[in-house]
């Protein structure tokens, strides 16, 4: 079933922002605020991930446009935050990456957004001998599953540990919305991955997994875990932002692309971290 890009770029982007917002009660000095259809988060932290313009209007001039990076780009100065703005596919405003660039931002990277209408999901499961799969409910299973993304994402050490505790927050809140996993193969932690569920959309993060075990199939199969669970509790469409290494596991599952996340950061001059 195909998904229209309209469907599939107000789903990414909804769920997101939600996803953020819920993390952020557990940010320190974390704001989520809107000023009409410009929407952005921030924290008292040095990290682009809670640092971020997550939608920006479209309807604004080129030279108003401007204007408004630059106000933004004042505001976190201000702040000593480095930054990373959003755009969400260059033909729904099409002079905003230009006008990042010439405001001093560099792109940091592009992304396919996927999607997976759920209705006529089959997918089964890989059959790997070994490999068990499970929600966690307890604090200390989120100290594993930090260790994990430790090893698998890279990420500054301090923010791995915010954003793990971050999701632990959430997902201990009970309710149901963020829901993270652990795969383990013959009783070792070898990979993660967490949903967040909004309604009938599901979010699909931090998916990963130890570069030892790669190319195993392991991270097909707790993505295919999370998406089958999010769809029996009620969601009809998942999406997720790809890395370059997971899309054609993605592809295999059967999301679809057709969203294209351009990724703008910009650190202040005075930035020194």
């Amino acid at each position: 079933m195909s998904i229209p890009l309209q469907r599939l770029k107000t789903a990414s982007k909804d769920n997101l922002i939600a996803y953020m917002s819920a993390l952020g009660r557990h940010v320190p000095g974390f704001e989520c605020t809107r000023d009409g259809r410009l929407i952005r988060i921030s924290a008292d932290m040095p990290y682009p991930m809670f640092n971020r313009i997550l939608e920006t209007p479209t309807d604004l001039t080129a030279a108003a446009l401007t204007s408004l990076i630059q106000r933004v780009q004042a505001r976190y100065a201000r702040r000593g935050s480095p930054m990373m703005w959003i755009d969400w596919d260059g033909e729904e405003n099409p002079e905003l990456a230009e006008r990042l660039l010439g405001t001093g931002f560099a792109l940091s990277g592009r992304i396919p957004g996927m999607g997976l209408a759920l209705a006529e999901f089959k997918e089964e499961m890989p059959a790997i001998p070994g490999l068990a799969i499970s929600s966690l409910t307890k604090a200390e299973e989120f100290e594993v599953y930090k260790a994990v993304s430790a090893q698998t994402f890279g990420l500054p050490l301090p923010l791995n540990a915010l954003l793990v505790d971050a999701i632990a927050g959430e997902a201990l809140r009970g309710d149901g919305r963020t829901v993270s996993y652990l795969a383990e193969l013959d009783g070792v932690p070898v990979a993660i991955a967490t949903s967040f569920n909004q309604g009938e959309v599901a979010g699909i993060y931090n998916v990963g997994t130890l570069p030892s075990v790669r190319g195993k199939g392991i991270g097909r199969a707790v993505t295919v875990h999370a998406v089958r669970e999010a769809r029996d509790a009620g969601a009809s469409l998942a999406v997720l932002q790809a890395s370059k290494m997971g899309e054609p596991v993605y592809r295999r599952i059967g999301f679809q692309d057709g969203l294209m996340i351009g990724l703008y950061q910009w650190e202040p001059p005075a930035a020194a971290f």
